[in-house]
């Protein structure tokens, strides 16, 4: 291919499928005939059904890449040879390779610079959940500097999809066909990065939400308390800068792995 995904579907996948009469109409399939999220999501943004077609069959096109990639039958960057897309925000550490600090926000980029140049380990920007071919190009650049175990701290958004992203990075990192060891997976977000000030101002009420969220909110909820208890979230956009150096430097000393309860400290009267 020598391209993305998408060059894929428009040189190879979709004249096949048109060719041989295989596209089928316009219409995506019914929401409970599918087993992924990608064709909810389409009816809850109201794109127009030809639309809703192709990024059904993308998004299903991509996983299958995902499956053959997982049980080794090639390698993305083998006879298909797809580019990384994600290669601009990517950088591996000259002094401690196997150090990832990894975040879901592209816009945090130049932080992830100064952290990787000043301690000398990896790091990653993603755009959300980072794709197995990015995973794949990452772990093959680690393994070239001999690196076989990694530490992976994670900054994300402090609601649910944060946290589950700060998972699935860690479980991507180290699939089986990637050989590579997770020493540790740290979330490194919590409430006490942002000030009291910025919460109140950029709290996100989760509680308005698709109600099949829901679940995922009241998972969250039991292990972080929310705000105060309440359904809230904040954007790590928001974060104090010279908070998140302080939590890299202390997850680098082992003095931070886990997630903080979200209790703010009450005003005194």
């Amino acid at each position: 291919m020598n391209g993305n995904m998408r060059s894929f579907w428009y040189r190879e996948l979709r004249p096949f499928l048109v060719k041989n009469g295989l596209l089928g109409n316009d219409e995506i399939p019914e929401i409970n005939s599918v087993d992924i999220e990608s064709p909810i999501e389409i009816y809850d943004e109201g794109l127009s059904k030809g639309s809703g077609r192709e990024l059904y069959i993308l998004n299903l096109m991509s996983r299958k890449f995902d499956d053959y990639v997982l049980k080794g039958f090639f390698k993305f960057k083998g006879a298909f040879k797809f580019t990384d897309p994600r290669k601009s925000y990517r950088i591996i550490g000259h002094n401690k390779p196997r150090y990832i600090f990894f975040t879901e926000k592209e816009g945090l980029w130049e932080l992830c610079k100064e952290i990787a140049k000043e301690y000398g380990i990896s790091a990653v920007a993603a755009h959300g959940e980072p794709g197995l071919l990015t995973t794949e190009y990452l772990a093959d650049e680690l393994k070239a500097r001999d690196v076989r175990n990694v530490k992976i701290g994670a900054l994300t958004d402090y609601d649910p999809w944060g946290y589950n992203i700060a998972d699935s990075f860690g479980e991507k990192v180290g699939e089986t066909v990637f050989d590579l060891t997770i020493e540790k997976n740290s979330k490194l977000t919590s409430l006490d990065l942002f000030t009291e000030e910025t919460i109140e101002y950029k709290k996100r009420d989760l509680t308005t939400v698709n109600p099949k969220k829901k679940k995922q909110v009241d998972d969250w909820m039991k292990i972080t308390h929310g705000i105060n208890d309440e359904p809230y979230g904040m954007h790590v956009d928001n974060a104090e800068i010279d908070l998140i150096k302080k939590r890299v430097e202390d997850w680098l000393d082992g003095k931070y792995d886990k997630v903080k309860p979200g209790f703010m400290k009450q005003k005194k009267q």
